[in-house]
């Protein structure tokens, strides 16, 4: 049997945040982070941060690697959605249209009751 310490286990995760698939798990943590909870329990923000603690905690210790590797610089990152999606059996969309008037926007939506003519 062999004894695993937690600084072995550090300079394991610091190894792979050198490469380059350490970087797309580091940007897929970030992703993690940043993503809106769509599941449909009584308290999705509750069930979703257990993932966003995990993805958080595993950046942290990558986050040395990923400086030094200098392969990341500091281009932006930016993450496409394929497909819009369904939650609760809706698929979202536009709530706001061409004939939504917002005020502060358009003119005659600007004005307050008592400006109208």
């Amino acid at each position: 049997m062999t004894d695993v310490s937690d600084n072995d286990l550090r300079e394991a995760i610091d190894r792979i945040a050198r490469t380059p698939d350490g970087e797309m798990l580091y940007l897929y943590f970030q992703r993690v982070l940043c993503e809106i909870p769509t599941c449909t329990g009584r308290r999705p923000l509750t069930e979703h941060h257990g993932r966003r603690s995990f993805a958080a905690q595993l950046m942290g210790l990558m986050a040395e690697g990923i400086g030094q590797s200098g392969s990341r610089g500091n281009r932006p990152v930016v993450f496409s959605v394929r497909e819009r999606k369904r939650v609760d059996g809706h698929v979202s969309r536009r709530r706001v249209t061409a004939d939504t008037v917002v005020a502060g926007w358009n003119d005659d939506a600007s004005a307050g009751p008592n400006d109208r003519d």
